[in-house]
């Protein structure tokens, strides 16, 4: 997964701002696990930041698994525009069908950055909504 988003990394992060949200599978503020060490060193590389260290809130779990009395903070998002971010949370509904709690954010940004590429590449603009659930 690493080598993948980092390959896109290579190709956009010096001409779009990056957001990368969705679900780690691990603590990333663990330093005695080696897949958070390696996320760690991913993020420092693309000079990423931590939307949930940006805007601490009080959730501290994304993971919950009542059932098996389990819970941990292994969701994120990340992004490179960190001026952009306007909000972040983690949802809690009151009713959540999915052991993942929602991850929501406001963010501005403006695709004249990306132009040049879009232009190339033949893409269309696209609205972008970010969350689960």
């Amino acid at each position: 997964m690493i080598a993948q988003l980092s390959s896109w990394c290579d190709q956009f992060s010096g001409s779009c701002d990056l957001i990368i949200a969705g679900d780690f599978n691990c603590c990333i503020d663990s330093c005695s696990d080696p897949v958070s060490r390696q996320l760690n060193t991913f993020i420092s590389r693309y000079l990423l930041q931590r939307c949930d260290v940006l805007f601490p809130s009080h959730c501290p779990a994304t993971y919950i698994n009542e059932a098996l009395n389990q819970q941990s903070y292994i969701d994120y998002m990340l992004v490179t525009g960190h001026n952009n971010v306007r909000d972040f949370a983690v949802l809690e509904p009151e009713v959540n069908f999915y052991d993942h709690l929602p991850l929501f954010a406001t963010v501005a940004f403006s695709m004249s950055s990306c132009d040049s590429w879009a232009a190339k590449s033949r893409v269309e603009r696209v609205s972008i909504t970010m969350g689960q659930g």
